[in-house]
């Protein structure tokens, strides 16, 4: 080992990565694979601190347990004189989903979706090992030419009997713990955790890039559980026309402040979006999301370009089956998508509809106000 070169057990450093609250991440080298690798250590207060170390351990075991595409994968952990815990894990040199939501206004509803399956595909990996997350934000998701990767298992939870963690990650005790912005009602309040946390915090992730706000966020615990119990999210709709009600609706229910009201586990879930991204002709969401990566610009025309043309056959369907609100649904989303050139409004038909006035109460005499008056008259 070269005497000038940090090193972190066998891994010589190149520079910090990143800093959390309880780590820090560093950019080494494997010494037998030469390739890069994140190497993970906790900081220097944390060492004596018995609780953290249990979870940075639990993390590792996690990772191991979790082999997939979807999820950041691990190669080594072990311990340093120096600096303690370490974790070897793959390096991931592409932005996290932070980074993309400052970089690229209104991220494509096509792309939202994408992030959204390949998310529900991990996270339905970690639920069937009994593993919940417990920490979704946009910082902890990163993308690597189309392939999404989930990171940051310090926090993770077991929510079944037959888990690969340690019995304490088992105790029906919750702490308050988790990101503000993305932290789940019952996470909050102390109560039993389940699948359906980690679908609260992915309606959050999703909600956040789609309008760069957070769905529900206050400045203390306290307020933010009054915000809970009194208030809905500002409607996605007034911040995205463009975005199709079938999308919105779902983030709706995935942050339902009652956990029964959310969708039931991240396999629904994952079917619900297949179907809006079937019906927008992806098949493939790492090649579109590699897309989006590479250009987002280039990506933006051809997302848009693809909606039009697929919102206009829609208003042309709801104009054959003359379907007033339809109509105006379409044609909404066809000025979210492209306020200036798209021809809604010249299609045959469209004007026609939109200039029919609907029946007032008071012209219909099928109305129940209307028989009530005729009846009386008759008495």
């Amino acid at each position: 080992m070269a005497e000038n070169v940090p090193h972190i057990g066998p891994y010589a450093i190149d520079k910090a990565l990143a800093r959390g609250a309880m780590g820090t991440v560093f950019l080494g080298t494997h010494p037998k694979l030469n390739i890069p690798v994140a190497i993970k250590i906790l900081l220097p207060e944390f060492l004596q601190n018995e609780k953290v170390r249990q979870r940075f351990e639990r993390e590792a075991r996690a990772i191991a347990a979790l082999r997939h595409p979807g999820i950041v994968d691990i190669f080594d952990f072990g311990h340093d004189s120096e600096h303690g815990f370490y974790l070897c894990m793959e390096y991931i040199d592409g932005p996290h989903l932070g980074d993309i939501e400052k970089q690229v206004p209104k991220i494509p509803e096509s792309v939202l979706v994408s992030i959204g399956a390949e998310l529900c595909t991990a996270l339905d990996v970690a639920h069937a090992k009994g593993i919940l997350h417990r920490d979704l934000k946009p910082e902890n998701v990163f993308m690597d030419k189309g392939r999404l990767v989930l990171g940051d298992f310090g926090i993770v939870k077991a929510i079944t009997e037959d888990h690969p963690l340690d019995d304490a990650a088992a105790d029906p005790q919750t702490e308050v713990i988790g990101t503000p912005g993305f932290i789940a009602p019952e996470q909050l309040r102390h109560q039993p955790l389940e699948q359906r946390t980690d679908i609260f915090a992915l309606g959050s992730l999703l909600y956040f890039l789609a309008s760069g706000n957070f769905a529900f966020t206050a400045k203390s615990p306290y307020l933010l559980e009054q915000k809970f119990h009194n208030e809905r999210p500002a409607s996605l709709f007034e911040q995205r026309p463009d975005l199709s009600h079938d999308f919105v609706t779902i983030l709706e229910r995935c942050l339902a402040v009652d956990m029964e009201m959310r969708p039931l586990s991240m396999s629904s879930l994952r079917a619900e979006f297949r179907e809006i991204l079937n019906i927008m002709g992806v098949r493939d969401t790492r090649d579109e999301l590699a897309k989006f990566q590479k250009s987002p610009s280039g990506y933006h025309y051809h997302a848009r370009m693809r909606s039009v043309n697929y919102l206009t056959e829609q208003l042309k369907i709801s104009v054959r089956d003359n379907d007033r609100k339809a109509v105006e649904e379409y044609l909404k989303r066809l000025e979210g998508v492209d306020p200036v050139q798209h021809q809604g409004y010249e299609i045959s038909g469209v004007r026609e509809i939109l200039q029919h006035e609907k029946p007032s109460l008071a012209s219909d005499t099928s109305s129940p106000a209307k028989s009530q008056t005729k009846s009386q008259a008759k008495s």
